[in-house]
């Protein structure tokens, strides 16, 4: 957008950076069926085995997700119904006729695959200032148990982001370290397109939304609840659509840890 710059998105941050202490209670449900994955072995003769390295597990499974998801000169889908949207009809649909996938399918088929492999892992879309503005990024953080924390897995950019000190990131230690001006490290990427990711997350780190029940389809599911968190200072209301509830939170703490 014309006139504005990835420095006005740092100077809304840093007016936003607080998080609030209410006391709110978040439950979010993880389902864990196996099948997908078992499908997937037995469908994909290189679909990644369980290395020693639960976090190289991890790496190597969300670069298989990009490997069958990233096709150059294609277009977008043409028809999209979020009825059927899961990882294996989005990877039949490859096959036949592969199009031009966003943030949010990516992240969608690798959610899934970490649920069905017995992940708590969440697709979370990570939002900008504007509430009418619908381009933002989705990713999956999941829980490392070895690292005993939340990671961000981004498989449409194919790529963990890391510390100064080359531990990898989640999506609050993202947004702080980007408000403090902190090294970001995102390994064998060249400098312009790492400026051009990182500008990107200026702007849409502000505020996150993700849903209270994960699952296989978990996109098609006729009823949702969304969860946004909201920092300090930009409350909206609870809101009601049809069968879409959209509710706030403040909290960071309880929100990230849910």
């Amino acid at each position: 957008m014309q006139g504005v710059s990835a420095q006005d998105d740092i100077f809304l941050l840093n007016k936003f950076s607080k998080y609030g202490k209410e006391k709110e209670r978040i439950v979010i449900n993880y389902d864990h069926d196996s099948r997908l994955v078992e499908k997937l072995k037995s469908t994909y003769n290189d679909f990644p085995q369980n290395e020693a390295s639960e976090f190289r597990t991890l790496v190597n499974i969300r670069k298989w997700v990009n490997k069958y998801l990233y096709f150059q000169n294609v277009s977008f889908l043409e028809e999209f119904r979020e009825s059927n949207w899961n990882t294996l009809f989005v990877l039949e649909l490859m096959k036949k006729k592969p199009f031009l996938c966003d943030c949010g399918t990516y992240s969608m088929v690798l959610t899934e695959i970490l649920l069905s492999m017995g992940y708590k892992a969440k697709w979370i879309q990570c939002l900008p200032l504007d509430l009418r503005y619908v381009e933002c990024h989705t990713v999956v953080q999941v829980f490392v148990n070895e690292l005993n924390k939340w990671i961000v897995l981004d498989p449409a950019f194919n790529c963990c982001y890391y510390n100064s000190k080359g531990i990898a990131m989640d999506l609050s230690e993202m947004r702080k370290s980007l408000i403090k001006s902190e090294k970001i490290q995102i390994p064998f990427c060249p400098v312009e397109r790492k400026k051009m990711i990182l500008d990107y997350w200026t702007k849409n780190i502000f505020r996150f939304r993700c849903l209270d029940n994960y699952c296989f389809g978990f996109i098609g599911r006729a009823k949702k609840n969304y969860l946004y968190l909201h920092p300090n200072g930009y409350t909206i209301i609870d809101k009601a659509y049809n069968n879409e509830k959209h509710i706030y939170f403040y909290n960071d703490d309880i929100y990230w840890n849910s």
